[in-house]
């Protein structure tokens, strides 16, 4: 799995697959490292999307120091930031009243945007770091209050006050330029 020619017979592939092939590589106990985590990186460089910022963490599950040796440290702080700024929007965002959450109908779909990409930072030692030492506490109370979030949602949907959003994939977040993406 980790060697070249693997990557070589799906190089055309769209990022959606190689996150979920990392996805399901990085829960294997005893892996090794994959040897084109720089070209993988590469292809898909756009420090904007959510993909990118799964990928680059699932690469770190399986690569170790990926992040710290690879990553462009002002892309990251910048990543870091606005993760803080998502966060903490999304807990505004559950708008509690005094006997129940107020969400909004678009709160599901962001929050399941950030839930997954966080869930993909878990994987990884540069990510864990980033959620403890920066949103964790945040992060906890809207994971606390998201299941009741996600049923208000669903009964709002049912008596057809809201509609069904899809998930937002390829979603852009970061606000800066990208020199090698012009």
């Amino acid at each position: 799995m980790g060697r070249a020619d693997i990557y070589n017979m799906h190089a055309t592939e769209a990022i959606e697959y190689w996150v979920n092939l990392l996805d399901r590589w990085s829960l294997i106990p005893g892996k090794t490292g994959i040897d084109y985590g720089e070209v993988l990186e590469k292809k898909f460089r756009n420090y904007r999307l959510f993909d990118y910022w799964r990928l680059v963490f699932l690469i770190e599950a399986v690569n170790p120091d990926f992040l710290q040796d690879h990553i462009d440290p002002n892309a990251a702080l910048a990543f870091i930031e606005q993760l803080i700024r998502m966060v903490s929007g999304l807990q505004k965002g559950l708008n509690p009243t005094e006997k129940r959450l107020n969400t909004d109908e678009t709160w599901l779909p962001f929050f399941q945007e950030v839930d997954d990409l966080i869930l993909k930072m878990k994987r990884s030692t540069a990510g864990r770091k980033i959620i403890e030492t920066r949103i964790r506490d945040v992060w906890d109370a809207v994971k606390k209050n998201s299941e009741t979030a996600k049923n208000r949602h669903g009964g709002m949907v049912k008596a057809g006050h809201w509609k069904t959003y899809r998930r937002l994939r390829n979603f852009r977040f970061v606000d800066q330029v990208d020199p090698d993406r012009r």
